[in-house]
């Protein structure tokens, strides 16, 4: 039998192996394909969900989700280094935002529309732009060391109404164009006032 007819015949005789078997990682990407552009696994070894979130240049940084009481630091870092509108996006969903809170910021846009914002193929007009920012820029003040917020108590105080504002909700007076109110009531409730 000739030597590549061998190899072809061992190689259909030996038992396929599981990734297990051959050594990865159960959640790890196979080799040669690209990992999602903002990945969540359900339950890592630390016990707390981690988001991929991509950076400048194609580098990416793991940063815990806001849900999960991620890393301060790391977020209002992201949130500050944000400067266009596909980048805002992905530093707001670093800190826990979703989809839907997304929607509600910038007038009822939906996910589809907002997703390719995210991926810079559309840009949103002037003033939704602005709503980005000012979410990112009120996300970013409410995360400084001195404010006793972390993501996940932030991201739950965003979407809860407070008297402070009249009865809205934080994310709704950022929509309006009312986020230094946010970041005033944000930083009075964090103090306890």
């Amino acid at each position: 039998m000739p030597d590549h007819e061998k190899s072809e015949a061992s190689a259909v005789a030996e038992p396929r192996r599981s990734r297990a078997e051959r050594g990865a990682k159960p959640n790890a990407p196979r080799a040669g394909r690209a990992m999602p552009r903002a990945a969540v696994n359900s339950e890592p070894q630390g016990g707390t969900a981690t988001r991929v979130v991509k950076v400048r240049r194609g580098r990416r940084v793991a940063v815990g989700n806001g849900h999960a009481g991620g890393d301060k630091r790391q977020v209002r870092a992201l949130l500050l280094a944000a400067t266009e509108p596909s980048s805002q996006i992905e530093a707001l969903f670093a800190l826990g935002l979703t989809g839907a809170d997304l929607e509600k910021l910038t007038s009822g846009k939906s996910r589809k529309t907002i997703a390719a914002w995210r991926r810079g193929e559309a840009s949103p007009r002037a003033e939704l732009a602005d709503r980005l920012d000012d979410a990112r820029y009120a996300g970013a003040s409410l995360l400084d060391d001195h404010v006793a917020f972390g993501p996940a108590e932030l991201v739950a105080w965003l979407r809860t109404r407070s008297a402070r504002l009249g009865g809205r909700r934080p994310l709704e007076a950022v929509a309006d164009g009312d986020f230094e109110l946010v970041i005033n009531a944000g930083q009075r409730f964090a103090r306890g006032e």
